[in-house]
Parts: C-alpha cells; structure tokens; sequence
C-alpha cells in the first residue's frame, strides 16, 4: 500500500538510525495516534466525516488535529490552506471571487449571499478511500465547534494549529483569541484535552483554562522557558534528534511526533517511547501491533540462550567422557562439580531471559 513507502529523506534518516542500531531492549506501550486533519489519507481532508470516522473507527486514535482560521464574520472554521482553491469548489460555486482570495476575508455564513464559506464543498480527496459514498452535507467546511462537538462526543482530545488573520482590515486581526476561548468554553469539552500550541496570548488562555495542556515545538520555545509558559507537551517533527527525546522524557514531558505515514518510522518512535504519532495513514498504523525492532532484540537473545546451552552441553559431554577415560580421579572430581555449577548458572540466565521476554513480549 502506497502509505508503507518512505520518502527518499525519510529512507535516509531510517538508514542513519539503523547504522547506530536502535535500543529496542525494552518495549515500551504502542504510541497513540494523532489524526492529521482526520486523517486525511483515508478521509476528505478536515471534513466532518473524517473526524466522525476517524473517531468511531480506530481505537489507536486519541487526538484529532486541524487547523483553525477565522472568518470575515468571526466564526472560527476549519481549512490548513490559506485560501480555498486546493480543498473546495470554489473556482465553480464563486466564478466571481478570485481563487487565491485568502479564505478569512469570506463570510462564514450570511442571508442573502451567494458565495459564502457554508455553501463551499470539500472536493479534495484521500489518496486510498475508505469509503466511496459521503454524504454531501459532510462535505461542508465545518467550523471549530462542530469539531469540537465530535470530541466530545467520541472524548477524544484535539491539537490545532491557530491561523491568525493576515489582513490588518480584518475584523478579528487582533481578537481571534477570545473568539476561541469562547468557542472552547461553549463546547464543554474537558480542559486537559484540549492541547493548546499558539505561543501568543498563553497566559490568557491559562488563565481561562488552567488544566488545558499547553504544548509547543522545540524551535519555538527554549527548554528554559518551559516552566513559566506551563509547558507540558512536546509537539515536533520526526526529525527531532533522539538525545533531545530522552531529555524530555526523562523531565516528565509528553511527546507528540508528526507527521509519519511508513512502518520503520513508527516502529523506532516506538522504541524511544513517545506518546503519540500524528499520522495521515490511521487505517494502517491503528493495524500495527508488533516491533520489528524489538523482535530482533528477541530473536537475538533467544539465540544467543541456546547457543549458551548448546555450548554447556557439549563440553559437559566431552568432558565427561575424558574423565571417565582418565585415571587420574582427582581431575574428574574437580572438573565435574565445576562444570556443573557452569550449566546451573546458564540454565539460571536462561529462565531469567524466558521471564523477561514473557514480560516484555506478552
């Protein structure tokens, strides 16, 4: 399936990594996933059937993740681009508006227009379908409050990167954060899933929500900071180096990885044990339930136990049989007893290797 392939970059960072060979002693709990703008591999990007499917469908998912702009008219709705043209039909439903007009300077929804953000259809669609036939009312651009009614409704936690308006005509220019403050508040959903990323106005928002995870990306705060800001979730690119990984785990931090689509990626994430995994490909990955890397950690140790066994088993036999043909008794009586605590002791580590992989695999 075309989600298993990596990119040519990712390709080389996974050669890199396995050139170093990737600690997987110990595997920790499966990262959940985060459905990038509903998983738009599967699903009509940021739609409302994705975020409903997406949520019913696959039990790996914990987060759903989108993008928010605000539009003329202030209502906070649901789109990644700046403008409409990749996503919608508004080059057919809008012939007079320019396609690259920026979406947030469009009304959401206004009596008496013919071409506002609600008449607007999602035609981009997913790169391997789930499903052939949607609904046309699903298709809508939905705003951020039909969003966050589908995650309350399935508890399921959000992230979502804030657009703030371009335009300084814009009405909201300078508001659009008390626009989703009360949009948040209306919605009932719980404040610790809720995971706020939008560096300005933090303090206002953990003001009005002070269970509310802020999170941020490693670029754009230093690790000093992390404190006075509330910091408590990591949210990065799988680029993010591994010692930068330990650091925050081991400082008590969540990590939220984005965006991976390929098996070897997700496996050695995986074994770093982050948190979680924003993904395009949930169908796939919500599949995967063993480590490749982990496997061969196994596979390794339970050859080298039985090596070990062999070995202690061969020498005790040859040995035996020269002391039993050598006259000198004394040497018989020496070597024997040590060969015997030799094999009690790899039949110990041997057991201890058993119970570990029972614990560790199971």
């Amino acid at each position: 399936m075309f989600w298993v392939s990596m990119t040519p970059v990712e390709a080389d960072i996974v050669d890199d990594i396995n050139d170093v060979a990737v600690d997987c002693s110990i595997l920790p709990a499966k990262p959940f996933l985060t459905g990038h703008r509903g998983c738009k591999d599967n699903y009509p990007e940021n739609s409302l059937v994705a975020f409903e499917e997406v949520s019913s469908h696959y039990e790996s998912v914990s987060t759903l993740e989108t993008d928010v702009h605000i539009s003329y008219n202030g209502v906070p709705f649901l789109l990644h681009d700046d403008t409409l043209v990749r996503t919608t039909d508004i080059i057919s439903k809008c012939p007079t508006i320019h396609p690259l007009t920026l979406a947030s300077l469009l009304n959401y929804s206004l009596p008496g227009s013919t071409c506002d953000l609600k008449k607007l259809r999602i035609t981009q669609q997913p790169i391997s379908p789930l499903q052939s036939a949607v609904k046309i009312e699903k298709l809508i651009i939905p705003t951020f409050r039909d969003f966050l009614a589908i995650a309350v409704a399935h508890n399921k936690a959000v992230i979502f990167d804030v657009n703030e308006p371009q335009s300084p005509d814009h009405p909201y220019h300078k508001g659009f954060t008390e626009l989703l403050i009360e949009t948040i508040k209306i919605s009932n959903i719980h404040e610790e899933k809720v995971w706020w990323l939008y560096k300005e106005d933090r303090s206002r928002v953990r003001d009005a929500f002070p269970k509310m995870i802020q999170a941020t990306k490693t670029k754009e705060t230093p690790f000093e900071e992390f404190e006075k800001d509330g910091i408590s979730l990591i949210n990065d690119d799988w680029t993010i180096p591994e010692h930068l990984i330990k650091k925050y785990k081991n400082t008590g931090l969540l990590l939220n990885i984005w965006v991976i689509n390929s098996r070897p990626l997700f496996e050695i994430f995986w074994c770093h044990g982050v948190d979680s995994i924003t993904t395009n490909a949930c169908d796939y990955l919500n599949k995967i339930d063993t480590n490749a890397y982990h496997e061969a950690y196994v596979a390794l140790l339970t050859v080298s136990d039985a090596t070990g066994i062999y070995i202690s088993v061969v020498m005790f036999v040859i040995l035996t049989c020269y002391c039993k043909r050598d006259s000198e008794k004394d040497l018989s009586a020496y070597v024997l007893p040590l060969l015997s605590h030799y094999c009690v002791l790899i039949t110990i580590a041997t057991v201890c290797h058993v119970v570990y992989l029972y614990i560790n695999v199971s």
